[in-house]
């Protein structure tokens, strides 16, 4: 289920309604005894209606805070000019070709000539194993068992120009 949309108005009478509580708690008491009771009660209601505003407040904040986030990282850095030919200097959104067939970690094969358009790479320092995922499918390499493919990438696969 999708939340509402953050609606400022809402949030200021949410302000105003723990304000209201919290003068009525806090006025001279001039009631019978036991009035600690409406007291306490009105001071509860603030902090409910307090809390509330504040966290609706921060979840706009965080709300903006990602649309913002999303909107810088839409375009892809290109990578830097010595990790051009590894593993790591591969472009999201760009085509690359394989022009020596190969096998990954899974035994999964490669063509000569299969175009494949790159779309991130993970990295697990603990088996040293490297995912790259192409759109068309994932390529799964290791550090030990593909040593050659991956110190001679440039070898394998190649950008398309």
């Amino acid at each position: 289920m999708k939340r509402p949309k953050y609606n400022p108005i809402f949030t200021i009478l949410l302000y105003l309604a723990a304000a209201f509580f919290a003068i009525f708690a806090l006025k001279p008491l001039d009631h019978p005894p036991g009035s600690w009771t409406v007291t306490i009660m009105m001071l509860g209601l603030f902090s409910v209606f307090y809390l509330w505003a504040l966290l609706r407040t921060l979840q706009a904040r965080d709300e903006q805070r990602a649309e913002a986030y999303k909107t810088q990282n839409a375009i892809p850095t290109p990578p830097r000019p010595e990790l051009e030919g590894t593993a790591y200097g591969l472009t999201p959104g760009i085509k690359y070709k394989v022009v020596r067939s190969f096998k990954d970690f899974y035994g999964k094969s490669f063509n000569e000539h299969e175009v494949l358009t790159f779309k991130e790479q993970h990295f697990l320092p603990y088996h040293g194993g490297y995912t790259i995922i192409f759109v068309e499918r994932s390529l799964f390499l290791q550090e030990n068992t593909n040593k050659d493919i991956l110190e001679n990438f440039s070898e394998y696969i190649v950008k398309l120009t």
